[in-house]
């Protein structure tokens, strides 16, 4: 009735005073128990909703409110074990400063990230072989770069080409441990290599040249290529074909620009992107090529002079 109502008379508490003593009812101090931690506990289920929150569920804002509700569930647990972990560290601090061996349990601090490192260059042997990071073993008479001081190689043929082709796998080599600098490489190589580093730096840089290239070779041969366009358009190959062209040319305006942009991406754009993968390749090989050259090994010059 006092909880119903929110009042409490008179003989409801002579009611609850006159009970006799738990200590000689067990079963009635355990009900008594139960019902108190109840009356405690704040209600859940279908019963125990509000107004406010039956009206919010009947519209879908059932599913919002217990999503909410466990997230701040699952943020309350993860300051509590937060918490649980900084009062373990104090505790297992000051058990080791008065002697007691006791686990190490406080926070760590991360890593402030991978370490900056220089190169290492040596010469692939016969026996015993180098060990290469991605071919098993570099071949005799081959170059090999490593992280300076971690006799970890990889053949430099093979990382300029990872280099070029997938940059992001470079770091995993090593685990992310080493911050390293690919292009000291191209120093070593002099002009060429930093010329070579500009072109393949940037993808849009060997399209640039490439378009700069035919540009420059249509005004040069501009006779020439008028001669060529003159003869395909009369010829009777061309003419034998009117029924297939006819259709665009007279088309309506919008159908022209839509087979226009058709015959773009299948023929000028497919074919053009692929003499640029075959031109980047190409200098890549180059550059590889470049580098085996010009980067000195640990057997041909002084230490100090090994790295970049």
């Amino acid at each position: 009735r006092r909880h119903c109502s929110g009042t409490t008379s008179p003989s409801s508490t002579r009611t609850w005073l006159s009970l006799p003593l738990p200590g000689r009812n067990p079963m009635r101090l355990l009900f008594i128990t139960l019902a108190a931690f109840a009356i405690q506990q704040p209600v859940q289920g279908n019963g125990g909703v509000s107004g406010s929150s039956r009206c919010s569920s009947l519209r879908g804002g059932g599913a919002v409110a217990s999503s909410s509700a466990r997230e701040a569930e699952q943020g309350y647990l993860l300051r509590q074990l937060q918490m649980r972990q900084q009062r373990l560290g104090i505790l297992s601090q000051a058990l080791r400063e008065a002697g007691v061996d006791s686990p190490d349990v406080s926070q760590r601090k991360k890593s402030s990230g991978p370490v900056p490192k220089e190169w290492d260059c040596t010469v692939g042997g016969e026996d015993p072989g180098t060990p290469c990071l991605i071919m098993g073993e570099v071949s005799p008479g081959w170059k090999a770069v490593a992280p300076k001081a971690t006799n970890k190689w990889v053949t430099l043929w093979e990382l300029n080409k990872m280099r070029r082709n997938e940059p992001e796998k470079i770091n995993s080599l090593w685990y992310d441990q080493f911050l390293l600098n690919c292009y000291t490489f191209n120093l070593q190589a002099g002009p060429p290599g930093v010329l070579l580093s500009l072109l393949l730096d940037k993808k849009w840089a060997v399209r640039a040249v490439l378009c700069t290239l035919m540009a420059v070779a249509t005004a040069v041969l501009g006779k020439q290529v008028h001669f060529v366009v003159v003869r395909l358009l009369t010829s009777t190959f061309f003419w034998k074909q009117h029924l297939n062209w006819s259709r665009i040319v007279y088309a309506p305006l919008p159908a022209k620009l839509y087979f226009l942009s058709i015959i773009w991406r299948a023929v000028v754009v497919k074919y053009f992107l692929l003499f640029e993968e075959v031109v980047r390749q190409y200098l890549i090989e180059m550059e590889c090529e470049l580098l085996e050259y010009s980067c000195p090994s640990e057997a041909e010059v002084p230490e100090d002079c090994v790295g970049g």
